[in-house]
């Protein structure tokens, strides 16, 4: 790892697009700085770049390489991390959907939502905590997602 940019989620918050998004996949970002809003957040940036698809398979691949670098190879969870993008990009196809982050950020506070987080919404607890889940993308079990 280089010299980190952002050792703090507010220092993370400062960054650019441009150098938030670079320090991420550099992993030039302390692990303590990627918070969820963070994780949000990068998120937003590869749906801004790529379709769904793509934006999902360049975040797992980025997510595994930066938690992998801090220590942490089994982190990755492939449900939860769908689950968000598909929940930002719908966000994102409403017709006033803002281009600038913060503005995105607050308009958007259910993404954001940690107690409890939105996801339980859709799935059990159970079937997050499960190991396909971690594995592989799991249908939800207590409502289907929209879109």
């Amino acid at each position: 790892m280089s010299t980190l940019v952002a050792l703090t989620p507010d220092e993370a918050a400062a960054l650019s697009d441009d150098q938030f998004q670079q320090a991420f996949e550099q992993v030039e970002m302390d692990v303590k700085a990627f918070n969820h809003e963070q994780h949000v957040r990068l998120a937003w940036l590869y749906l801004k770049q790529f379709d769904l698809q793509e934006a999902f398979r360049r975040y797992k691949t980025a997510l595994i390489k930066f938690a992998t670098a801090w220590g942490y190879p089994g982190l990755y969870h492939e449900t939860i991390t769908w689950y968000y993008l598909n929940l930002i990009n719908q966000a994102m196809q409403k017709p006033d959907c803002p281009n600038e982050w913060p503005i995105f950020r607050d308009q958007n506070p259910t993404l954001l939502a940690k107690s409890p987080p939105v996801i339980f919404n859709y799935y059990s607890k159970d079937l997050i905590a499960s190991k396909k889940a971690r594995a592989t993308i799991v249908e939800p079990d207590i409502r289907p997602l929209q879109g």
